[in-house]
């Protein structure tokens, strides 16, 4: 026997479980996608290029021209530059062969004896790699200041850069700004390795550091601004 006082529930039922799905849909729909922690860190780098630009003590513009590569640490914060600290995250963009820019292949800074000399929260800087052989080096899986490698760099403020360059023997110039204000830095020790595993997240493949700096494969369009700010303030 079918029992007819349960039809008008189950009638119900049916006909307003359309609007229901419909209304999560559309409230799926007006969500802002998240942004993966590789597009954050592209987008601090633009934040970090417009502080440095702002800096009327320091020749950005100079080093840019003369820059095969350029290195953006956005944001290292309390204990990523004391001595044993964690270190901090960095995007490396190559200078293309048509004189534009690169998309950034993403890095790992840290190292024993890397350290703020003074006590500070956070701190942001830029390495401007001028020689071939610093280029060659940061495309490595791994490169250390002060070791082996022999790379020569140089801090701006610390008055060795401008002559250091003039002799041409500076594989790179790093900007620091810290809590507002220049602070005394070490980089000495520093390691600064090629992260293959934010780099494949961020464009969906495995991709070598050399494929995106110097071949162009890698490529997504959140990375533009960053390249176009390069652009713009080495056109200047």
């Amino acid at each position: 026997m079918i029992r007819k006082r349960n039809l008008p529930s189950l009638f119900l039922a049916t006909v307003l479980a359309p609007p229901l799905v419909a209304g999560n849909r559309a409230g799926a729909q007006s969500a802002a996608p998240r942004r993966s922690d590789q597009q954050i860190l592209v987008d601090k780098g633009v934040g970090v290029l417009a502080t440095m630009q702002g800096d009327s003590a320091f020749a950005s513009r100079d080093l840019l021209r003369r820059a095969r590569a350029v290195m953006i640490v956005p944001e290292l914060t309390k204990g990523g530059f004391i001595l044993g600290g964690q270190g901090g995250a960095a995007l490396l963009l190559g200078r293309l062969p048509g004189g534009g820019w690169s998309f950034p292949a993403f890095y790992s800074i840290g190292g024993g004896t890397l350290g703020l000399q003074i006590g500070v929260q956070q701190s942001q800087m830029v390495f401007f790699i001028i020689s071939e052989r610093g280029l060659q080096a940061w495309m490595r899986d791994q490169v250390t200041f002060g070791g082996q490698d022999g790379i020569a760099v140089f801090i701006e403020g610390q008055g060795t850069s401008q002559n250091a360059m003039a002799q041409n023997r500076a594989d790179a110039v790093v900007w620091a700004r810290a809590v507002g204000a220049y602070a005394g830095i070490t980089v000495e020790g520093t390691s600064v390795s090629f992260n293959r595993d934010d780099t494949a997240r961020y464009y969906g493949r495995a991709l070598t550091a050399e494929e995106i700096l110097q071949r162009g494969l890698g490529q997504d369009p959140g990375a533009n601004q960053l390249r176009n700010a390069l652009m713009a303030e080495g056109r200047g």
